[in-house]
């Protein structure tokens, strides 16, 4: 498997570890999965580890989950996640809980069948603790929940260093992470908090060396990829950025995020034809990329891409249901957005398919009818441009505030025809 938790397992333990109740005495659990089977034995097993039934707590699907965390009161020690449920699958439960303060350091083990290697690296990748394959016993859940609780001393280190860097404390965590490469040469871990002091040092230098160091020592390690392109985007790097980027989308390539963040690379350099292949599969993996990939290409001053994700935007939303009224006003924002752009670069006709699309979110728009004049009239088709202007003025007198400036442009604009 490539990646690896962000804690590690108990490889070079030597001790005799402290039983499952040890870590979480007093703390709930939570169990989350859509068979009640499945929640029942993992309870079950808990138990017999010595967990307290009271304090193990249940959810069957994704958004119950969500919703039993907010009104957990409280320790949650830890929660158990199955992949595939109704309504939100267990990947975006993880995401949900890694951005929300409260509870993002709450450890997380996945319960799944899932036995792909992408969506074990995707999990890795969004941050989860530990990986058990149904069906399982009990004393396999023991272990990876000890594996999250009790890591060897180079991780309780790292961890420990870790915390050092947030309180500031840069010099005591070089000290300490240079002790643990003595012990572990190639701890990317190591070297990507070494990067990270060294960053908030304002040392740039001394991190890119460290993020370089462990993304060429762990040519697999997701996370030394990772950081390194962010760092690279950070510093204004982004043709150094791509190769990381693209070698981490090799290893995961269920990330979505990361195509949008490439397909943005290849835009700024101006390769268009390049970011294509990479949106379009960033929208295939989660369709809801469609209009932050519009967004992105309308910034970029490329207007039909981001026509193109606009219309793919509105169709996956109007599948589903009405456009709300600030839904509509931002299409209709953007799409003019492209058409303006569109007319700028001389191209009129490309304009009209943008302004026809706009319409399709809202025929009555005064404002795109006086577009779709101004384009047909850049393109000396005249009586089609009278045709527009017309329309759009009356539907300006019509409207329940109507736009004397706007009137007053159409107006003139008919006469020069």
């Amino acid at each position: 498997m490539t990646g690896s938790p962000r804690k590690s397992g108990s490889v070079g333990n030597t001790k005799k570890r402290p039983p499952v109740t040890y870590f979480l005495q007093d703390k709930i659990v939570l169990s989350v999965d859509d068979q009640v089977i499945i929640r029942k034995m993992i309870k079950n097993f808990l138990s017999q580890l010595g967990v307290n039934p009271l304090n193990i707590r249940e959810a069957d699907d994704g958004d119950a989950a969500l919703a039993a965390l907010a009104e957990i009161k409280g320790t949650i020690g830890l929660i158990l996640l199955d992949w595939n449920m109704p309504k939100m699958k267990g990947i975006d439960v993880l995401k949900a809980i890694r951005k929300n303060p409260d509870i993002s350091k709450t450890p997380v083990l996945m319960v799944t069948a899932e036995t792909h290697e992408e969506q074990i690296v995707l999990a890795v990748e969004n941050g989860i603790d530990s990986y058990l394959i149904k069906p399982f016993t009990a004393s396999d859940l023991e272990e990876k929940i000890l594996n999250i609780f009790d890591p060897p001393l180079y991780a309780r280190l790292i961890g420990e260093a870790e915390e050092m860097i947030e309180a500031e404390e840069y010099d005591k965590a070089i000290v300490t992470l240079e002790g643990v490469l003595k012990e572990k040469l190639d701890s990317a871990g190591a070297r990507l908090l070494l990067g990270l002091a060294h960053k908030r040092m304002g040392d740039s230098v001394s991190a890119r060396k460290w993020y370089s160091e462990a993304a060429q020592k762990n040519p697999h390690y997701l996370k030394a990829l990772t950081t390194l392109a962010d760092f690279l985007l950070e510093t204004g790097e982004p043709e150094e950025a791509l190769k990381p980027l693209i070698q981490a989308d090799k290893i995961s390539p269920l990330g979505a995020d990361r195509k949008v963040t490439i397909g943005k690379v290849f835009l700024d350099r101006g390769y268009p034809d390049k970011a294509s292949p990479f949106f379009l599969e960033a929208t295939r993996l989660e369709p809801a990329k469609n209009e932050e990939i519009a967004n992105a290409c309308l910034e970029r001053g490329e207007a039909e891409l981001a026509t193109q994700y606009l219309n793919q935007s509105v169709a996956a939303k109007m599948k589903e249901r009405a456009l709300t009224p600030e839904e509509t006003a931002s299409y209709i924002d953007k799409y003019n957005q492209a058409g303006i752009k569109f007319r700028k670069d001389g191209e009129w006709q490309k304009a009209i398919l943008a302004y026809r699309s706009a319409l399709d979110v809202d025929p009555t728009n005064p404002a795109i009818h006086f577009n779709m004049g101004k384009a047909y009239a850049q393109g000396n088709k005249n009586r089609e441009a009278h045709a527009f202007f017309e329309k759009a003025l009356k539907m300006n007198l019509a409207s329940e505030e109507p736009d004397n400036e706007l009137s007053k442009i159409i107006e003139a604009e008919m006469k020069s025809l």
